[in-house]
This record gives structure tokens, C-alpha cells and sequence, in this order.
């Protein structure tokens, strides 16, 4: 928009002789000094029609403010408020007088043709009273409301007469006050006005006839351009809008009541009958292409068909309905947006039913002249997918739709990359160079199309499991790359992995807490629930042997091998399994595994396990009975939290107070056997690293507890549910004990565990407890371990 500076003249004066005064310091008397302030709404006095009708540059009342912007943090409101009635056709000046300034910046607001209450602006003139006045920030906030907001229209209907339109306008500018002997103005400023609405036109132009073929039966289609019985109307149209110019949430939209006033322009070859809309209205707003309140044009076309069947013509005349999509996803305050829109084929008898069409469009800063042709810009245009360019995929292909000003290419430069992850050394894989033909234009031209075949031959070790991530530009012929849209599609295989880094290296804030957080010995975290007393490392009597949870060696003293219970592996594992096919061997027999809910239907309530004294309650573990039951997406604990020898009782509560990096206690459980088994069939295929590292030392075994008390080790599961117990063996060793005839029969099988969390059913991580859930010894889940 234009800025000018208007000087003080006769006419201006003249022009401040008509207003109705309010103000009593808008005239500058004899001999006296004032601020002059010069309103700009652009040269052309823009209207909506070709004959004149609706001046949209038609200034009925002036609001105007002025702010002390030296002192903006003390006095916050405004120091003056006026009210002018000037009802001019453009421009504007007034004046403010000397009197009320002194020699410093002030900043003047001003509202034009405001709609509401007058005592929403506060108080005109000068006060003391803060409660009387405004700060700028509490007049941007003033909401025009269904009730003021449509200044724009007379009754609804449009377009509205020269008197009737009433746009709403805004502006600010700063003035400086520098008095000069002799000089009557102390300070000058030009504001150049915005219109807080946007303006919408569209010229269509409609084939001269459609024929149809059907079999032996010809249709010749005419349209009928007599009277006004073409008409259009604005659909989903905001009419509220805040004076800072954004929208309210919810909007509240409005259709526009049907526009017959269409101008004929002149038409091209084949389309003789062509109209151009008269301007419609909206405040701002902001759509998702396909939305059910996405805003459209809806053009209504009588047509004439002519229909000959074996030599006899019959004629019958119809209204057809399009619906004509925007090729944008905003309207944005003072910026018109000019349609261009041929209509080559047959429209919808029902309203309900109203065909498609899509359209071109120009766009630019409104107010400087009425001509379309020569002051809009080429507008382009490149919408994918509806706006949604972060695409997730399960399975091989996708067809991803556009919409564009003109042709489009899929840029194969340094923007396209394919990459995936290596889960063993959780690094980033470049695969781009093998799958550059995957993204490509299809042969129409009117899509893009995505097709790459995953591997899912689980019977073999080199099916995928990492999600791919295909980055790409979809580039605007003839357009600059500021148009252009970068689509990411990622691509899921049925069975897929997550890995998520803690970042713990040697840190010494682990998982499970010692104690209430109140001690730990110097090798270990030794966690108990016994109210602060502290056992020695890897004793465990057999009085206490179902309230011990284990110990867990600190990764920066113990040797990383597996007998210490640590791999000094960060990463959390999540698997999805979509799909498994695995088969497991317990109590020598072979299950099919099945995907499913491995956890108890019942509940269970540790009061002893307190943290902060919050008991454990509704607390579900593993179900025993879901030894072949995988779950739909589950996370395994990292090795910081695998622990040494400890009881099955123990296995089960040190899960049920496990929490780890965010994801809270009372929601980690043992794993199935099945599900000890998938992670270890993972490993063995080489896709992610030993999460079960068992051994057997001479005849000592190192095991994990899965659900059931099934004990995983180097022989397989052993089943613990018959005549064990866990104890000090006859060797002076802390293991397992049967007693058979009253004699105690060594067997030095010790039993470690690593939680499972399900995140299928509990989502990612959280930070407060619900009725199922408990935090445990580390409330603050916000914090790293």
C-alpha cells in the first residue's frame, strides 16, 4: 500500500470544517500548534463494482490514540483518546493540539469504522483514571463480533450499496514532537490504513456448449445467460476477527447470500459467456485442504440442453452446481485474492452433490488500483497432500495428490535422501543411491507416486525392521524455490524397531532408587523396600528373599562382562510386531507365538513397595498363562537396569518399581517367555544387539525370570513352579533349592531380570500418575536418570 504525505491545505481544513465534532482539539485555533496526522487508504478509491457500488476506501469514523512511547513501560494506556465522524470518500488528515503533547515519540493508533460499543475504547479525551483508558495490547484484543463484525455487507446480501459499506481499518505510526519557532505543526505522521477483511473476486468463463454422448442419445448443453440467473456465493466466510487483525478460536463463519451482480467481461475463444464476481468479504482464517469448514466459492449455472435420440430433438433446461476449491490455505487481512475459473464440464443437479472445480488465482496487497490484469502478480500456487507433507506409510506404495499453478517435477538433487537405521550401531544408513527411482511423477502428471517393496521374508535374516525415510522437493516449474514443498514419507515394515537413546554414558543416576533415594552402597544400587535398611551386596536371606529386588553394579566400576549383570547399552528398545512367526519351546513343548495383551486381568497392591509414601496399587503384572503371547508394541529396559540374582517373588516387584527415563513405575512388567525369545531371535538375525545375555560357568547358570517363573538360560527355559525355593546351597552360594525326600538338592541356577514396558497400551513417556499408575522413588519423571 502507498504512503503519502499529505500537506495542510485549505480543502484540508475545509474537510475538518464537515466533520461532526467530538473532539474540541481537533481544530487548530488561530496563532496555535498541533500534531498533524495524515490517514492513507491508497490512491484509487476502489469499488466493488465496474459501476461504482461499495466504496471500500469510505472512512465514516475515525478512532485515534495516542500513546507515550518514551514512557510506554510507566504509562501503558493511552494519554488521549479522540473520535472523529468525518464520512469522507479516501483520505483523511486531522490534528491533535500541542496542548496535549510535549517534545518526545508518541504513538498514534487509529481505528476506522468501528462497529462496537464506544465505551469498549474507553473514554475520549483525558483522564486520570488507568480503568478509564487502553493499552494498545487491550485494543488489539477487541473482538468484532457476529453482531458488529459484517460492516461489510447491507442485510446479508451483496454487494452493498455506496452508503452500506463499511470496512474496518487499522493503522499505527510513530510522530515525533519537535517544536519549531514560527511553525504551527510540531509533528507530522502518515498511517497508512489496512483493512482488516480480505476481498475475494473470481472471473469465470463458461464453455459456449457441452456435448454428451450417451450410446445413441446426444446432449448439446448451452448455458442460459439471461437476467441474473448465474449467481455465486462466498462459503464458510469468517465474520469475526480481532482488531489486531487475527482470528478468534473457535471462527464463526457464514455463508454470503447469492451474488447476481456479475459484470460481463469479454470472453475468449469457445467461451463467449463470461462474468466477473462481484467482490466478496471475509476476515481472516486459515484452512487444511478437505476440512469440512474449508472455505468455497459455489457457482450456480442454468443450462439449456438440446437431447436428440433417433432423429427427434427434445429440450429441457437445468441449474447445475459447482463447487469451486481454492487453490490457497489462507485469506490474509488487506490482500485480495483475484480467481480465474473456466467452466468446461457439466455441474451437479443437487446442491449437496456440487462438482469439484479448481481454479487459478492472483493475489496481492489491496488498494492500489482496480485494475486486476495489470496489478496482480502471476500468483503461484503448490499445495501437496493437503497441506500434510509429513506422510506415514505401512506398507508398499502410496499415490500423493497435488495441487499446482502449473507443471511440477520431483527434484532428484542433493534434497533427496532415503535413509534408515542400523540398530547394532544404532547409526544412520544412506541408502538414497538404491532407491532413486521409489519417488517419481506419475505419467498424468497430477500425482506423485511412491513405490518401494519392503523385505518381509521372515524366514530369512534380511528382512527390514528399521522404517525407511524418504525425503524429497517438489519443485514448481517456473517458479523460485520459495514455492517449493519438501515431503518426508516413513515408511513402517510389519515388524519394526525403535531406538531411543538416554544418553546415560558413565552418568551415576540410574533406574530403580535406592531406599526412599536415601542410601546406596558404593558398588552397587542395592534396592530394597524395608524401610531404609541396607543389605550386603548379593546376600539375601531367606527370610527376606520375596521383598529383595536386587542389585544393579554401577557401569563405570564393574567389568562389562556378562556375569556382572551390565552391557552398558543406553538405547531403549521398542519392537512393533504386526506380524511375528515365531514358535517357543517350554515344558518341552513348541507354542506358536501370538500377538496379544501378555498382562493379568487381575490387580495387584504392594503397600510395602513406597516411594515418598505413595503405595503401589492396581498394579497388573504378566499374566503366568501368556507364555506364548507376544505383545503389539513393547519396550525393553536398557542393561542399566538388569540386575544379579534375585527371587521370581522379587523379579515381579522390582518390575512393578522400575521406572526408567520418563516412563513411570507401575507400568513395567517381566516379559513373556515368547518375548524373550522374538528379542533374541532379533539378535540372532543381526538386528539389534544380546538384550538377554545368559552363560553358564562350569555348573552355575546365569538366567532371566519371565512370566510364568519360567527361567531363561543357555539350556533353554526351566520351569521354577514345582518344589524351588531360593536360598544359601550347601556350597555357601546364594541359588535355588529343591528338597526332594527331605534332602536338599543343590542346583546353582541364578535368576537376573530386564523389564518390559508397554507402550502399546501406555503411550510414550509421562509425568504425572493416574488411578493405575505410581511413580514410585522418583516423581520427577521430567528429569534424566
Amino acid at each position: 500500500m502507498r504512503y503519502s504525505v499529505i500537506l495542510a491545505s485549505i480543502g484540508a481544513f475545509l474537510a475538518l470544517a464537515s466533520c461532526t465534532e467530538v473532539d474540541t482539539y481537533t481544530e487548530i485555533p488561530a496563532n496555535g500548534e498541533g500534531i498533524r496526522i495524515s490517514l492513507d487508504c491508497g490512491d484509487i478509491a476502489t469499488k466493488t463494482t465496474a459501476d461504482g457500488v461499495g466504496n471500500e476506501n469510505r472512512i465514516k469514523t475515525v478512532d485515534y490514540f495516542l500513546f507515550d512511547k518514551t514512557d510506554a513501560s510507566t504509562y501503558p494506556e493511552y494519554r488521549y483518546r479522540g473520535h472523529l465522524e468525518p464520512d469522507v470518500a479516501s483520505n483523511f488528515t486531522f490534528y491533535i493540539h500541542s496542548a496535549l503533547v510535549e517534545a518526545k515519540v508518541y504513538t498514534i493508533y487509529v481505528i476506522v469504522n468501528y462497529s462496537g460499543a464506544q465505551s469498549d475504547l474507553g473514554v475520549l479525551g483525558q483522564s486520570d483514571e488507568p480503568t478509564d483508558k487502553r493499552t494498545i495490547a487491550q485494543l488489539d484484543a477487541l473482538l468484532l463480533s457476529e453482531s458488529t463484525a459484517r460492516t461489510f455487507t447491507a442485510a446479508g446480501v451483496t454487494p452493498a450499496a455506496e452508503e452500506d459499506l463499511c470496512l474496518v481499518m487499522t493503522g499505527k505510526g510513530d510522530v515525533t514532537v519537535a517544536p519549531v519557532e514560527g511553525k504551527n505543526i510540531v509533528g507530522t505522521a502518515s498511517i497508512s490504513l489496512k483493512r482488516l477483511t480480505a476481498k475475494v473476486t473470481m472471473d469465470f468463463y463458461i464453455k459456449d456448449q457441452v456435448v454428451k454422448n450417451h450410446g445413441t442419445v446426444t446432449e448439446t448443453w448451452v448455458p442460459l445467460t439471461d437476467g441474473k440467473n448465474i449467481r455465486v456465493y462466498l462459503c464458510n466466510g469468517s465474520e469475526s476477527v480481532k482488531i489486531d487483525g487475527t482470528s478468534p478460536s473457535p471462527l464463526s463463519l457464514f455463508d454470503y447470500q447469492p451474488n447476481t451482480d456479475n459484470t460481463v467481461i469479454s470472453g475468449k475463444a469457445d467461451y463467449s459467456t463470461a462474468f466477473s464476481s462481484a467482490a466478496f468479504y471475509t476476515y481472516p482464517e486459515t484452512w487444511t485442504r478437505g476440512e469440512r469448514e474449508e472455505p468455497y466459492l459455489k457457482l450456480i449455472v442454468p443450462w439449456k440442453c438440446s437431447r436428440t435420440n433417433a432423429g427427434i430433438t427434445t429440450d429441457f433446461q437445468k441449474e447445475l452446481y459447482y463447487k469451486v476449491m481454492l487453490p490457497t490455505s489462507s485469506f490474509v487481512s488487506n490482500y485480495w485474492y483475484h480467481l480465474t475459473l473456466d467452466v468446461t464440464q457439466l455441474g451437479s443437479s443437487a446442491d449437496e452433490d456440487a462438482v469439484n472445480v479448481t481454479c487459478g488465482y492472483q493475489v496481492a496487497d489491496w488498494g492500489t488500483n482496480q485494475d486486476v490484469s495489470s496489478t496482480l502478480a502471476q500468483g503461484f500456487y503448490l499445495d501437496v497432500n493437503s497441506g500434510n507433507l509429513n506422510l506415514e506409510l505401512v506398507g508398499n506404495s502410496l499415490d500423493i495428490p497435488f495441487f499446482a499453478s502449473g507443471d511440477v517435477e520431483v527434484l532428484k538433487d542433493a534434497t533427496y535422501s532415503v535413509t534408515r537405521t542400523d540398530f547394532i550401531t544404532n547409526a544412520t544408513e544412506d541408502v538414497t543411491s538404491s532407491n532413486m527411482d521409489a519417488v517419481t511423477l506419475s505419467s498424468s502428471g497430477d500425482f506423485i507416486s511412491f513405490r518401494h517393496t519392503l523385505d518381509v521374508n521372515y524366514d530369512g535374516a534380511s528382512y527390514d525392521v528399521s522404517p525407511y525415510i524418504f525425503t524429497f522437493t517438489v519443485h514448481l516449474v517456473g517458479a523460485t524455490s520459495s514455492w517449493d514443498k519438501t515431503v518426508t514419507i516413513t515408511q513402517y515394515p510389519p515388524l519394526y524397531i525403535d531406538a531411543l537413546d538416554t544418553g546415560r554414558g558413565n552418568n551415576s543416576k540410574y533406574t530403580v532408587w535406592i531406599n526412599n533415594n536415601t542410601a546406596e552402597s558404593v558398588n552397587y544400587h542395592n534396592v530394597w523396600d524395608n524401610n531404609g535398611s541396607t543389605p550386603s551386596p548379593n546376600i539375601a536371606t531367606v527370610a527376606t528373599a520375596d521383598r529383595y529386588l536386587g542389585n544393579m553394579y554401577k557401569p563405570e566400576t564393574a567389568v562389562p562382562t556378562p556375569s556382572t549383570g551390565d552391557n552398558q547399552n543406553p538405547i531403549l528398545y521398542t519392537v512393533t510386531a504386526t506380524k511375528v512367526a515365531l514358535k517357543v519351546t517350554y515344558d518341552e513343548q513348541t507354542y506358536d507365538a501370538v500377538i496379544g495383551d501378555p498382562r493379568a486381568p487381575e490387580t495387584n497392591d504392594y503397600n510395602v513397595l513406597t516411594g515418598g509414601g505413595t503405595a503401589l496399587t492396581n498394579y497388573r503384572p504378566a499374566s503366568p498363562d501368556a507364555k506364548n503371547v507376544i505383545a503389539p508394541q513393547f519396550m525393553c529396559a536398557t542393561s542399566y537396569g538388569k540386575t544379579i540374582v534375585m527371587s521370581y517373588e522379587g523379579a515381579v516387584k522390582r518390575c512393578a518399581a522400575y521406572q526408567e527415563y520418563g516412563y513411570p513405575a507401575g507400568r513395567w512388567r517381566l516379559p513373556t517367555p515368547a518375548e524373550v525369545r522374538f528379542l533374541q531371535d532379533l539378535n540372532k538375525d543381526g538386528k539389534i544387539p544380546s538384550l538377554f545375555t545368559v552363560e553358564k560357568n562350569g555348573t552355575r547358570s546365569m538366567g532371566y525370570w519371565t512370566a510364568g517363573k519360567e527361567l531363561y538360560t543357555v539350556d533353554g527355559f526351566f520351569n521354577m513352579n514345582s518344589g524351588w525355593t531360593l536360598g544359601v546351597l550347601t556350597s555357601g552360594s546364594y541359588g535355588y533349592l529343591q528338597y526332594t525326600n527331605d534332602s536338599v538338592i543343590n542346583v546353582p541356577v541364578r535368576g537376573s531380570v530386564r523389564c518390559v514396558y508397554d507402550t502399546w497400551y501406555w503411550g510414550d513417556k509421562h509425568s504425572t500418575t493416574t488411578s493405575n499408575s505410581w511413580l514410585g522413588y522418583k516423581p520427577n519423571l521430567n528429569d534424566d536418570f
